[in-house]
């Protein structure tokens, strides 16, 4: 099963990070076959040192997981919510 991935990008930020955030899901989705789909929602407040707003919608069997982060340092944002994905997908992982 493919691993469906729709993007919105609302801020400035570069797009290596959600290409970085999209290999990390593809390979939870390989790790964890249960993963049907994932919404990746990026917003971004403020002009002088904005605060992105990093939305994580993952499809898995049962209720979706959503996870929301914020934070004014990018590197920082992306690695919590990889974090937090993971650990949301290890805990809908259905169990035999």
């Amino acid at each position: 099963m493919s691993l469906n991935i729709t993007v919105n990008n609302n801020s400035d930020m570069p797009n290596r990070y959600v290409r970085k955030l999209k290999y990390h899901l593809y390979n939870l989705a390989e790790k964890f076959n249960h993963l049907i789909y994932a919404i990746i929602n990026i917003k971004q407040e403020g002009k002088g040192k904005p605060i992105y707003e990093l939305s994580l919608q993952i499809g898995v069997s049962g209720p979706d997981v959503i996870i929301k982060n914020k934070s004014v340092n990018i590197d920082e944002l992306m690695k919590k919510s990889y974090k937090d994905a993971f650990r949301y997908c290890r805990k809908a992982k259905p169990h035999h």
